[in-house]
């Protein structure tokens, strides 16, 4: 791949980045991806260890031809989830 096309390949991405980042987060879906990427943590942690946990955010599956779909959670629930667990500083 010569330079020029790295850099349209790059300028896209960050493109799409701020036309997501333009849609408020209570309307945002994020993947694991996105998910592990907010909580600092790895894909794996998210859907092996996060995911399955009764308290974690129910994920929401957009119908696809031949299966369940990739799963997707809301944005903002994931950011309240995690702000549940902040450690309560002693007084």
């Amino acid at each position: 791949m010569n330079t020029e096309t790295a850099i349209i390949e790059r300028l896209d991405a960050l493109i799409s980045a701020m036309k997501m980042n333009s849609i408020p987060s209570d309307r945002r879906l994020w993947d694991a991806d996105s998910i592990a990427a907010y909580l600092s943590v790895s894909v794996p942690t998210v859907l092996n260890r996060y995911a399955c946990r009764p308290d974690f955010p129910a994920a929401i599956r957009l119908p696809t031809a031949g299966s369940r779909g990739t799963p997707r959670w809301n944005a903002s629930e994931i950011m309240e989830w995690a702000a549940r667990y902040q450690v309560k500083k002693r007084a």
